[in-house]
Parts: structure tokens; C-alpha cells; sequence
């Protein structure tokens, strides 16, 4: 599958058209993200600085990549996530790409993913299959809670196999943090709220 392309519209425009930020706050951080390449040599993506200052939620990010791919925006709470696609990744590209694997068709792959797809990731999918791979957008701490729970089962050796669901990583979570406490309810607790 070639890498997925962009249309014309940029990032800030999507979502100054899908009313959650204004054409001043957008220019603002534009400006600051200019200053920071010229300062330091090197910028950060706008979705994180408009989350960094606060300006926009994950959901809001998440929906404007989709709107900017042209694909689809997808909540993970119920969606079944494939951990033994992670098995035939190279660790490496596991380990610095934010991407969750959803379902496989009998050769397909649907991914989700928190930002702006990583090139990289794909060619690697790309190669390890004879089918399509094929990309959604989800919210970052969905998307994170998954890739955190996969880390920590290859750095203690367990196998990555069988489905698993963002509800039940979430509790899972909860329990390991002490299972009662305020820190294990934060972890437990719906980021929609």
C-alpha cells in the first residue's frame, strides 16, 4: 500500500474549520513553533504544541489527522486490539511508533494511530505482509494505554498473543496501580470524562 497522502489542507486549518480553536490561537502557536526551530535548531509538530499549551483535547487531534489523511476516526474502548501483530514488528519500530494493531483481515492490517503516520511504520508493515495495511485515527491516551501495556509484557517476557480491549488493559492498569486507590481510579477512569 503506498504511504497515505495528505490533502491540501493543513493541520491548523482543519481545525480552526472544525471550530475548536481560533485562527489567532492557531497563528500564535505557529509562531512559537518558528521560534523554537530557529532558537533550538528544531520544532515540534503542531497537534503536540497545541496539546502542550492546552489549546485542543487528544479528540480533537485525533479527529483533524483523520480529517487531514482522509480516513477514518475511530474511539478504541471496544475495539479489539491484535498483540501478536506486535510479535512480527521489528522491536525497535514498536518501541518509538505510536500505533495500535486493530484487525487483520485474511492479509490486511488496520492500525490506529495518535498522530501524523510515521513513514517508516508503514514500509515495515508494508513489507512483512502481502496485504494491505490501512490506518484510523484514535485518541492519544487510548492509543498510549495499549502501547504501554504491550512494553511492559516484552520487557517481562510474555508472550504477545490473543486480542485484547482497551476496557480490560484500563482495569488491568487500575489493579496493578494498587487496585483501590486514587492513583488506581485516575488510571482506571474513562479520559473522556
Amino acid at each position: 500500500m503506498p504511504f497515505p497522502e495528505k490533502t491540501a489542507r493543513k493541520l491548523g486549518e482543519i481545525l480552526v474549520e472544525m471550530e475548536v480553536i481560533s485562527a489567532v490561537h492557531i497563528h500564535r502557536v505557529l509562531k512559537k513553533q518558528a521560534e523554537m526551530r530557529a532558537a533550538k535548531g528544531y520544532q515540534i509538530r503542531l497537534g503536540e504544541l497545541l496539546l502542550r499549551e492546552k489549546l485542543i483535547d487528544e479528540r480533537s487531534l485525533a479527529r483533524a489527522v483523520a480529517a487531514q489523511f482522509g480516513v477514518d476516526y475511530l474511539e478504541l474502548e471496544d475495539v479489539e486490539v491484535d498483540l501478536e501483530e506486535y510479535a512480527s514488528i521489528p522491536w525497535d519500530i514498536v518501541k518509538r511508533a505510536s500505533f495500535v494493531p486493530l484487525r487483520r483481515g485474511a492479509v490486511d492490517l488496520t492500525i490506529a494511530i495518535d498522530e501524523e503516520p510515521d513513514q517508516e511504520l508503514f514500509k515495515v508493515l508494508d513489507a512483512s505482509r502481502s496485504g494491505d495495511v490501512f490506518f484510523v485515527a484514535s485518541p492519544r491516551s487510548e492509543v498510549q494505554l495499549v502501547i504501554t501495556h504491550v512494553r511492559r509484557m516484552f520487557e517481562a517476557g510474555t508472550s504477545l498473543k490473543g486480542l485484547a480491549r482497551l476496557k480490560d488493559l484500563r482495569a488491568e492498569a487500575a489493579r496493578a496501580a494498587g487496585g483501590t486507590g486514587a492513583a488506581a481510579q485516575a488510571v482506571a477512569a474513562d479520559p473522556r470524562r
